[in-house]
């Protein structure tokens, strides 16, 4: 089994039984829905692609991708690079049906024509991994956070009701 370079779309006719491999880059700045969530599109994403049909005859694609990519963090406001990497298993479908039937290790991707777009199905990966709130790990972030801890020991330390308590002595509260 070699390794091809990435194609542009996957045409599910030219899957085989003994499966493909294709793996490649593909530029950040050619994903403009991910360059919306992040702080610049500087950068390439790893991506290698498994095609086949498993023992039970579905089609499937292992993807697996790799990049570093550079968000705002949302508690400082500082620049921060995030490493991710991913793998899934996913199967294309031409309706909502058939991704009703698919096994659970697999994903549905929608497909059109036969063919699935390379860059697309691994910008949904990417977007798919990356946090909703992405920021520093706490350690790391120039906003420090108090401790739980020390929260709940300061709000036993300073009770600001305790005063009230005396004017209500001897009345059934």
């Amino acid at each position: 089994m070699g390794h091809k370079s990435l194609p542009h779309t996957l045409d599910l006719k030219m899957f085989t039984k003994k499966g493909e491999y294709y793996c490649g880059r593909i530029p950040l700045s050619t994903m403009k829905r991910l360059s919306n969530f992040l702080a610049n599109d500087n950068g390439f994403v790893q991506v290698s692609l498994f095609c086949g049909y498993d023992l039970t005859e579905f089609a499937f694609v292992k993807i697996e991708i790799e990049t570093q990519v550079q968000f705002i963090c949302q508690r400082c406001l500082q620049l921060f690079t995030m490493p991710i990497k991913s793998k899934s298993y996913l199967s294309p479908t031409r309706h909502d049906n058939e991704a009703k039937d698919l096994p659970d290790s697999y994903e549905p991707v929608m497909i059109q024509d036969n063919c699935i777009g390379v860059k697309d199905m691994v910008e949904d990966e990417l977007i798919l991994n990356i946090p909703s709130i992405p920021k520093h790990k706490q350690l790391d972030c120039k906003v420090l956070l108090e401790d739980e801890n020390e929260k709940t020991a300061d709000m036993h330390r300073k009770r600001p009701f305790a005063q009230l308590k005396k004017h209500f002595k001897g009345n059934d509260v």
